[in-house]
């Protein structure tokens, strides 16, 4: 069975929509919507924002569905220049920007239980989600999605993230827990983010009103090719 986690209503609902719902089942407050997403069967859930309720949602799903895959969609705010609105990051790897055990001589970001800062999401899994962007011609960037406990829209926050993790493609709030949750479970994953904002490109407040509904369309069909294929 397939596993998608949106953190947010309008990502899990435009989802829903190309999806055959069988059944819900509610636990801890998080509602699993159980059925077929075209020929897979699936479970969504809304995992809510933040790590902790990517976690806990995530635990859930995986300890109580037979989940062999799983995949989370949301929105992220962009890093690089080059980006545009619209575009999806597919999180090749993901990491905590605000894991701070520097004080006793680990890197920024190193969880103690993993083996290096990064977590790597499914190789054959970005590689397929490659494939349908480029056939329904969406741009799209592969690389490293950094998430911490807090919404980045300043430049002392995106310098930060920045000066340990020069790379990092996207900053948002979910990614780099499901990862480590997956990784502990041993199941296969993949984490896209659609952007609705680029840090120093205009309004982001604005723009994320305006672009989360076109974002979480992108996602919802990406999800529902990428299902068929797995």
């Amino acid at each position: 069975m397939l596993g998608i986690i949106g953190a947010m209503e309008e990502e899990v609902n435009e989802l829903l929509a190309l999806m055959d719902v069988k059944e819900t089942k509610e636990d801890l407050g998080y509602t699993f919507h159980i059925g077929t997403l075209g020929n897979k069967e699936t479970v969504v859930v809304q995992g809510g924002i933040g790590k902790v309720n990517a976690t806990v949602s995530c635990t859930l799903m995986i300890k109580n569905f037979n989940i062999d895959h799983l995949i989370n969609i949301g929105t992220a705010g962009g890093l690089c220049q080059e980006e545009e609105v619209g575009d999806i990051v597919i999180g090749e790897r993901v990491c905590h920007h605000d894991f701070d055990l520097t004080g006793f001589g680990r890197p920024m970001g190193r969880i103690p239980n993993l083996p290096e800062v990064y977590i790597h999401a499914n190789e054959d899994m970005v590689r397929v989600a490659q494939e349908v962007l480029k056939d329904n011609d969406v741009r799209a960037h592969t690389g490293i999605i950094a998430s911490g406990d807090q919404f980045v829209h300043t430049k002392e926050q995106v310098d930060k993230i920045l000066t340990h993790f020069p790379e990092a493609m996207c900053a948002e709030m979910e990614a780099a827990s499901i990862g480590q949750t997956c990784y502990l479970f041993q199941v296969p994953f993949i984490i896209t983010r659609g952007l609705s904002d680029i840090f120093n490109k205009g309004n982001n407040s604005i723009q994320f009103d305006e672009y989360l509904k076109k974002a979480s369309k992108v996602s919802a069909k990406m999800c529902y090719e990428l299902a068929q294929k797995l």
